[in-house]
């Protein structure tokens, strides 16, 4: 038996539901980045560590989107974006 269109309702209802949030990943500097979370419903953005400064994070935040930063490993970096102003990190250390 094929699950998946049962899959995708319930995808679709979680969703709905605000059960689901998608996150765009950003691996480099994109100018419209913005447009596209929207296009997507995306509630966050995702991006190297190299592209969270504190002007993308403001942009971000006024654009209605939260902002986690990728691979954070380092106790200062983190100190650094807490301060900046992210939602969140991912790291390797848990």
């Amino acid at each position: 038996m094929d699950n998946t269109a049962g899959y995708a309702e319930v995808y679709k209802d979680a969703i709905h539901k605000d059960a689901i949030r998608i996150g765009i990943l950003i691996n480099r500097p994109r100018r419209h980045y913005a447009i596209f979370a929207r296009r997507y419903d995306a509630h966050s953005v995702h991006v190297q560590i190299n592209i969270a400064s504190a002007r993308f994070i403001v942009r971000a935040h006024k654009s209605g989107l939260k902002v986690f930063v990728y691979t954070v490993n380092s106790s200062e970096e983190i100190d650094r974006l807490w301060a900046l102003g992210v939602d969140g990190i991912f790291t390797d250390f848990p």
